[in-house]
């Protein structure tokens, strides 16, 4: 009889084991089903996102691109300063490897390593940059890539491509002043005084009228100047970067002894002809930097 008890013990024990594991697996189970699982993207952080954002602009050369840490103080009402680091062999330790400038008044972002003053524009992804400070800043972007930052927002930008022998038709000889406004939108030179700062700054003449070209890389400013009223005729393509001249190119030239034209297409190649269409002298390509490569 006392076996008896003793096995019956034993079985109700191993029952009740059993059911324990049985509610213990079913719990778990269910805590598992009902816990939202993070994705990669969620797991970033806002140091990670903006690592990202610096290290994928086009035109950033950093040796430790791959091992960056950033780091990011606020140095103004708009701007913050991004310390570039690498993780050094002591506790909570790190070297620091170069320093960016992120600039909310013009949206833009300055590498300031080797020159505090005379930084360089870094060619950054929009949609990466909106995101950050959409997620991270809490700010919504408000530049416009349609819209230069050097100009005022009510002034159109011309479409390319340009064509200068439709361009000479309709807006120099014969005029047809809604044509040439509506196909190649030109202003006076004097009442834009951003332009004449940047062209004073580098001692360049100026011009009657200039044309605004579409932004390249969201930070550079292609502009046509329009010299047209001395006995040489002359066009010359600057382009203009965080508000300094940094690249020029004379593309027409109208006189009693010589002639060039122009043809820029949608990708910024720049065709020059002398004479006329059939005799092509030379042909550029604006890079990603903003400067022209002879091809």
């Amino acid at each position: 009889m006392r076996k008896l008890n003793m096995y019956s013990n034993k079985i109700i024990e191993y029952h009740l084991l059993i059911f324990f594991f049985c509610c213990l697996v079913a719990c778990k189970g269910q805590t598992t089903d009902n816990t939202p699982q993070k994705t990669p993207v969620d797991a970033i952080s806002c140091n990670e996102k903006l690592k990202i954002l610096i290290t994928t602009c086009s035109n950033f050369d950093n040796p430790f691109r791959d091992i960056l840490l950033t780091k990011m103080e606020k140095n103004g009402e708009n701007t913050y300063m991004v310390e570039l680091c690498t993780d050094d062999s002591g506790e909570n330790s790190t070297n620091t490897v170069g320093w960016v400038q992120l600039n909310l008044s013009d949206n833009t972002l300055i590498e300031i390593t080797e020159d505090l003053q005379d930084g360089k524009a870094l060619n950054y992804d929009k949609e990466l940059y909106d995101k950050y400070l959409s997620e991270c800043l809490g700010i919504n972007s408000t530049k416009d890539t349609s819209t230069p930052s050097m100009v005022d927002e009510n002034l159109q930008v011309c479409k390319l491509p340009i064509d200068f022998d439709d361009y000479y038709s309709v807006c120099i000889y014969p005029v047809d002043t809604k044509k040439c406004q509506e196909r190649y939108p030109k202003y006076p030179f004097k009442n834009n005084n951003k332009l004449i700062k940047i062209l004073e700054q580098n001692k360049y003449e100026s011009p009657e009228e200039y044309i605004l070209l579409p932004l390249l890389n969201n930070t550079i400013q292609p502009v046509i100047l329009c010299f047209t009223e001395t006995d040489i005729e002359r066009y010359v393509l600057i382009i203009i970067q965080n508000n300094k001249l940094i690249s020029q190119l004379e593309i027409g030239k109208m006189n009693d002894n010589e002639s060039k034209w122009f043809y820029i297409d949608e990708n910024y190649k720049i065709t020059i002809y002398k004479g006329d269409k059939n005799n092509i002298w030379k042909t550029f390509k604006m890079t990603d930097d903003g400067n022209f490569f002879l091809l």
